[in-house]
């Protein structure tokens, strides 16, 4: 199973990505509903460790927090545009729960990722060698960038399978997990 741990975004991140997809219907943007925080990937999972890795979830104790989000921008880099993403503050409960996800993962067997946790929303993605239309950075200005500073509160996270499919992946809530 390809599952992914996450958190998921409010309403007002969704509508603003909205907005930018009506004014740049061509390109491939995230599909506002599937928006998310991830705090881990697991590439393959087999059914059968399902149930372990449901129960070691089960088991983070956090409180609710705030997240903030912050200034959007591109991975690699601006100048070689490939993934469209929206920044969020790392703060100290973020971090915390990325490591008590991260511990969960490693109880059942699957790697985590040692890059350093750099919290961030992919919202669009770029055809290799293709050039981002000329209007894009100020459609992201004035329609996503908004969003930089404000605030959500995060009461759950949640596990989620992802289907690959041609024209995007689908994901699908397996577990919810209330922070308490």
């Amino acid at each position: 199973m390809r599952l992914f741990v996450a958190i998921a975004m409010p309403e007002e991140a969704q509508e603003a990505l909205r907005r930018c997809r009506q004014e740049l219907p061509r390109l491939r943007w995230t599909r506002p509903e599937q928006l998310h925080l991830t705090l881990g990937f697991i590439a393959d999972l087999a059914a059968e460790r399902l149930p372990d890795l449901l129960e070691a979830l089960r088991q983070v104790r956090r409180p609710p927090f705030v997240i903030t989000f912050g200034e959007s921008g591109w991975f690699p880099s601006a100048r070689r545009p490939r993934v469209g993403w929206l920044g969020l503050v790392n703060t100290p409960e973020l971090t915390a729960l990325k490591g008590d996800i991260d511990g969960c993962l490693e109880a059942v067997g699957v790697p985590v990722e040692k890059r350093p946790f750099v919290p961030h929303l992919t919202f669009l993605r770029l055809q290799a060698g293709s050039a981002p239309p000329a209007n894009l950075a100020l459609t992201l200005a004035t329609r996503c960038s908004p969003l930089a500073g404000k605030q959500c509160s995060v009461k759950d996270f949640r596990l989620m399978a992802s289907e690959l499919h041609p024209d995007g992946a689908i994901h699908r809530q397996v577990a919810a997990f209330n922070l308490e």
